[in-house]
């Protein structure tokens, strides 16, 4: 007995340090692969022709003319992939695109966007829009390839990047703005501080990321949408965007299945 307890306290002692050397090397790998997948993240995604975007895009017999899209989680990093979607979309002829995440963090990156956006494809111009807390709309105008030619106009395309507070907390800043100004409180009075006020609601809205959830996007906006997922931005293709415009074009909602 006095052999064994020894024994077993450095069998112990041997299992605790493989398991512990294992969980660190797992951990190191998921840093690392965290890291290379950042790193992909600034690649340029493959483009896809806008010949080939507006061929495909006659092909369907209704194009959606806003979509949402809610970024979920880590997801909010792969700015050029989200730049290629917004191209996707441009490329179908969707005159508004909503970019949604809770916490403001592609807000943050609006020059990074504008940036890449104006080195994108030529013959558009871009709205870039976000709000301040007061509800006041800040454009930055992007145009892409346009010359000022007379008798020459380009498709224009506003693009709304939206966080939490342009959501739920829009509303309660309109609340509190209507009782301090003691005005009769109406339904238009309302729609006129909201923010996208003005903009068609979306037929679509595409979650990218995990859990499957809206995550307080515009909620008077989100009503009649038809909601789709997809797992991960970064392995977003073409062929996912395409199966989504054909499904709604086929009114086949396809959310949380």
């Amino acid at each position: 007995m006095d052999i064994l307890l020894p024994l077993f306290q450095l069998l112990y002692f041997v299992a605790h340090f493989l398991v512990s050397l294992a969980l660190s090397v797992i951990d190191t790998f998921q840093d690392l692969h965290r890291f290379l997948l950042r790193i992909y993240s600034y690649l340029k995604p493959v483009d896809i022709s806008a010949y080939r975007l507006q061929a495909d895009a006659a092909l369907i017999k209704k194009i959606p003319e806003h979509i949402g899209i809610v970024v979920i989680g880590h997801n909010v990093n792969y700015i050029a992939h989200l730049i290629t979607v917004i191209n996707w979309c441009v490329g179908y002829g969707v005159k508004y695109i909503s970019i949604y995440d809770a916490y403001g963090i592609l807000k943050q990156n609006k020059s990074l966007i504008v940036k890449l956006l104006d080195s994108g494809s030529l013959g558009f111009r871009y709205n870039v829009i976000t709000h301040n807390v007061d509800c006041h709309q800040i454009k930055d105008c992007v145009s892409i390839g346009v010359r000022s030619e007379k008798g020459c106009s380009y498709p224009l395309v506003t693009l709304n990047l939206l966080s939490l507070e342009d959501g739920k907390g829009n509303l309660v800043t309109v609340a509190r703005r209507l009782c301090e100004d003691g005005m009769e409180v109406d339904q238009n009075k309302v729609d006129s501080h909201l923010a996208t006020h003005g903009q068609p609601d979306p037929e679509v809205v595409v979650t990218v990321g995990k859990p499957v959830t809206t995550l307080g996007f515009l909620p008077w906006q989100i009503r009649l949408s038809e909601l789709f997922e997809v797992p991960y931005l970064y392995r977003f293709k073409y062929s996912d965007f395409r199966t989504i415009i054909e499904r709604y074009s086929r009114c086949e909602q396809r959310w949380g299945k």
